[in-house]
């Protein structure tokens, strides 16, 4: 399926449908001064910006329709919110400061968090892949695998330095680093594609 990938360089969300990430036609704006990650959720996607430490819904149309603010949760407040991913009918952020996870319904209700492992140094990114949750670390570019109730999973691989996001697309995750303009796939045991 197709990619997105947001940056705050033009505060757009773009799709991707090939390997590099060369900017596709379809796109749309975020309002937000440093959109930080995406997810799709059925037909509406969610952006999370560390502009506002908000959360910002899009329909199918690629319209902003709401937005909330991320709050002090568990008495937390929530300022780096760095990515989010979709899995069970609620929205995950991942906060690189606090290096927690956040669970909110998709209407912005905080239900419960979870710290990550203690390995994880500075939270960067998160996706789901059906059965677990993967986080990307900033700082020692590894990947590592939790499960959905936020227990380290005892696993993670390596990827290139600066990773700030992990997709998964049903088959292979895909890595996107700082000052890269590429994607790196891997497979599900974290093995490196060469594809990127």
């Amino acid at each position: 399926g197709d990619l997105w990938f947001d940056t705050s360089d033009g505060d757009k969300a773009y799709k991707c449908t090939g390997h590099s990430v060369a900017y596709n036609s379809t796109n749309f704006s975020i309002p937000d001064g440093y959109p930080h990650a995406i997810t799709k959720a059925g037909s509406s996607f969610y952006v999370c910006g560390q502009g506002g430490d908000k959360v910002y819904k899009f329909n199918s149309s690629y319209s902003n329709t709401s937005s909330w603010s991320l709050g002090s949760p568990d008495g937390d407040t929530v300022s780096s919110p760095s990515g989010i991913a979709y899995a069970n009918g609620y929205l995950y952020l991942v906060d690189s400061t606090r290096k927690k996870v956040y669970r909110y319904t998709t209407t912005g209700t905080f239900k419960d968090s979870f710290a990550v492992h203690s390995s994880v140094s500075n939270p960067s990114g998160i996706c789901w892949d059906s059965a677990h949750f993967w986080i990307t670390d900033y700082n020692n570019a590894k990947v590592y695998k939790h499960t959905l109730g936020g227990s380290y999973a005892g696993a993670y691989f390596s990827c290139q330095t600066y990773p700030t996001d992990v997709t998964w697309d049903g088959s292979h995750f895909w890595v996107i680093h700082l000052n890269q303009d590429k994607l790196h796939e891997y497979t599900r045991d974290g093995t490196a594609t060469g594809v990127s």
